[in-house]
């Protein structure tokens, strides 16, 4: 998720995200009687687009650290002397 909002109320969840194509949309959802119900998907603007590509770069870059920390590998290569 990226943020939540209110509307009238009711909170509505915005996430952003990429498709196949690969086409970068927000979806807005919103939960009623139990139900995940969505209001609205369309395509991101060029803020929304630059904020989703950082968020991604940074998630994947700490994933990457994460692994490297789990297994005791490093990105440095020690020369072989």
């Amino acid at each position: 998720m990226i943020y939540e909002q209110d509307a009238d109320g009711e909170s509505r969840y915005v996430y952003y995200g990429e498709t196949e194509g690969p086409r970068l949309l927000a979806v807005i959802l919103t939960e009623r009687n139990g139900k995940l119900r969505v209001i609205t998907a369309y395509e991101l603007d060029a803020g929304q687009k630059r904020d989703y590509l950082e968020r991604r770069m940074n998630e994947e870059q700490e994933n990457g650290n994460t692994r490297q920390e789990k297994s005791g590998h490093s990105k440095v290569r020690e020369r072989a002397g």
